[in-house]
């Protein structure tokens, strides 16, 4: 409010771990900022609400007529929050917005929240690279090179909200993280930066959060957790689909989920004779049928979803499968990917192991950390399998 006074723009910055309620928080936001705009009158002078002032006279004025939006880079959460704001009375109004949208509008906005600002490109993938390079010349012209998305929201609005954590960058179009930290460092120098520190989504604490960075290291942890939370490791495909489906019908939002380690041959096609993606063990499945809001699509407890359509969701229980794009090698001792056996095919073109091990391994820290009440996993290669199912002692499972 001070800086709608005197006019400032400003940009600030929340960081947070996956969990930590970053969407939450954007959303709380915006849900109060509409809140304070339809507000008619003044709340009761007694009324001791943490923003109730905030109410008042004065402040109501300040938020007129002002255009506020929330950007989102994944088409799927976009699509879900969309759809979740229209059944929300003073959200209904707020616009949900992709990168492209607001880059290639004529209007500019007052309030621009972004959240999974990690997940902003840097360059477009597919058959966005040339609506990339399109936005970037309409914006900046001959400053364009080296711009990325997050200079398109900064040029199109005055104020920015931008929810980052950089652990969760897993394709190379994704901003660099250096430029997520300088982004965080001009926000912590204008007393900007925000951390949000409490787990929020994963019941078991922090000690699982560090197990399942650790797990796919030369390193792996011993998991911590407490013992309401249902950590299992299991050594067979099959028995892991039914203990999830179990799950499903017991509490609902149990989805199973993989690296992208199979190609989508079933891809737009939606008929029950569509060819299976994934086969193992005698266990067929086949990828998402749908890459918008597939968690709430009717057949996404039959099939298995990928980071790209789990990621910024909350799940009771995940099945996760690692696949065979990622091994343990006998003879160096180490974790390695496998570029063979990955089918992102921005990731497939990275040409450094490291940098490709790193995007793969940060894939699969997202799909570790959506569930709230529990973890199911699958290792498919075997020499990783049995590495890792010594940690788990007595939560073996076949």
């Amino acid at each position: 409010f001070e800086d709608l006074q005197t006019g400032n723009s400003s940009m600030s910055v929340v960081q947070g771990g996956p969990g930590t309620g970053k969407t939450i928080v954007a959303i709380y936001l915006l849900k109060l900022l509409r809140d304070i705009q339809l507000a008619t009158t003044d709340p009761d002078p007694d009324e001791d609400g943490r923003f109730s002032d905030f109410f008042f006279s004065g402040y109501r004025e300040a938020l007129q007529d002002l255009s506020i939006g929330l950007v989102v880079p994944q088409q799927s959460l976009r699509k879900t929050i969309h759809n979740e704001f229209r059944r929300t009375p003073g959200l209904n109004k707020v616009r949900v917005l992709s990168p492209y949208t607001v880059a290639n509008s004529e209007e500019d906005w007052d309030i621009l929240v972004v959240d999974e600002a990690h997940r902003l490109t840097q360059r477009g993938s597919g058959m966005t690279i040339g609506q990339f390079r399109q936005r970037n010349q309409k914006l900046f012209g001959e400053d364009a090179a080296g711009k990325t998305a997050i200079d398109w929201v900064r040029a199109k609005s005055k104020h920015q909200i931008f929810l980052v954590d950089g652990d969760q960058t897993v394709r190379p179009a994704d901003v660099p993280v250096h430029v997520i930290q300088t982004l965080k460092h001009t926000a912590q120098n204008d007393g900007r930066l925000y951390s949000l520190e409490s787990q929020m989504r994963v019941t078991a604490g922090d000690g699982y959060l560090n197990f399942a960075r650790a797990l796919l290291t030369n390193r792996p942890l011993t998991p911590v957790v407490p013992d309401t939370y249902d950590l299992k490791f299991f050594s067979d495909l099959a028995a892991m689909r039914e203990a999830i489906s179990q799950r499903e019908q017991e509490v609902g939002l149990s989805r199973m989920v993989a690296g992208y380690a199979w190609p989508w041959k079933s891809k737009g096609d939606s008929s029950d004779e569509a060819p299976y993606d994934i086969e193992v063990d005698g266990v067929q499945l086949r990828w998402n049928r749908t890459d918008t809001d597939w968690i709430a699509s009717a057949s996404s407890p039959q099939e298995v979803g990928s980071v790209h359509t789990v990621q910024g969701y909350d799940l009771n229980y995940a099945g996760v499968i690692i696949g065979p794009d990622i091994i343990w090698d006998e003879e160096s001792q180490s974790i390695k990917a496998v570029k063979a056996n990955h089918f992102d095919t921005e990731v497939k073109r990275v040409k450094d192991e490291n940098d490709l091990l790193e995007y793969i391994v940060n894939s699969y820290y997202v799909l570790l950390t959506r569930g709230m009440l529990g973890t199911y996993i699958y290792v498919y290669d075997e020499a990783l399998r049995k590495r890792l199912e010594k940690l788990f002692v007595s939560r073996v499972y076949s």
